[in-house]
């Protein structure tokens, strides 16, 4: 058996601040990983569209604060390292968030 690497636990349900670490790829749907102020992750995978009203489109709008047209553009590397709220409900394989920019946590 090869080497196995532990990942760090996953953010629970709640509202945390966390930065977008890194983007992977998963096949070729974006794997978006954002870190917690307590270290816990945070993942969010999309699919492979980028037409308007598709996960990635809601993705990059929760993220920039700001609505997107048909023919606009969007860099993704451009909020690596950004601050950001994250809005966990649900637990497990069954869960969602909501993210937006900034580093305050509203109650």
């Amino acid at each position: 058996m090869s080497s196995i690497s532990f990942e760090a636990r996953m953010a629970g349900e709640g509202t945390h601040r966390c930065t977008l670490q890194r983007i992977e790829t998963d096949g070729d749907r974006p794997r978006w990983v954002f870190v917690t102020d307590a270290g816990e992750e945070i993942i969010r995978r999309t699919g492979t569209s980028w037409r308007i009203d598709s996960a990635n489109h809601r993705l990059a709008e929760q993220l920039t604060g700001r609505e997107f047209s048909a023919g606009d553009s969007f860099d993704p590397e451009s909020l690596m390292g950004r601050d950001f709220v994250a809005h966990v409900s649900g637990s497990g394989e069954s869960f969602s968030v909501r993210f937006e920019p900034g580093s305050e946590v509203k109650s």
